[in-house]
C-alpha cells in the first residue's frame, strides 16, 4: 500500500468516525418535547455557541436554518466553520445544562477549537 492510499484511507477513517461522533450524540440528545437548543460544537469537542431551538425535532431542514441564522452576520465565518469541522447538534435542555452550559461559560481551552 502507498503512503498516499494510507493517508487517504486515515482520512476517510477521521471523517467517518466524525459521522458516528455526531449520531451518537444525536441519539443521546434525542429531542424529549419541552426546551431544545442548538449547540455548534468546534472540531475539538468544545461547544462554543448556543441557540434557542424551541421546539424543533432536529430535521436537516431546521439544522440548515439554526446555521443560517447564527451565521447571519458573517455567512463567510459558516463556510469558515465548516472547513474547520464544526457541527452543529440537537440538545434537550437537561442535556445542554449537563454537558455543554458550563463549557461555554469556561471557554475552549483547545485554542479555538484546534485541539
Amino acid at each position: 500500500m502507498s503512503i498516499e492510499r494510507a493517508e487517504r484511507l486515515a482520512a476517510e477513517v477521521d471523517e467517518r468516525m466524525a459521522e458516528l461522533v455526531q449520531i451518537v450524540r444525536d441519539l443521546k440528545n434525542a429531542p424529549t418535547g419541552g426546551r431544545q437548543h442548538w449547540v455548534f460544537i468546534h472540531r475539538c469537542g468544545c461547544a462554543f455557541g448556543v441557540m434557542d431551538a424551541g421546539d424543533a425535532l432536529g430535521g436537516a431542514e431546521e439544522r440548515a436554518a439554526a446555521w443560517a441564522a447564527f451565521y447571519e452576520e458573517d455567512p463567510a465565518a459558516g463556510f469558515v466553520a465548516v472547513e474547520r469541522g464544526v457541527s452543529l447538534t440537537l440538545a434537550n435542555h437537561s442535556y445542554y445544562v449537563a454537558n455543554y452550559e458550563q463549557q461555554l461559560r469556561d471557554g475552549c481551552p483547545h485554542q479555538g477549537g484546534a485541539g
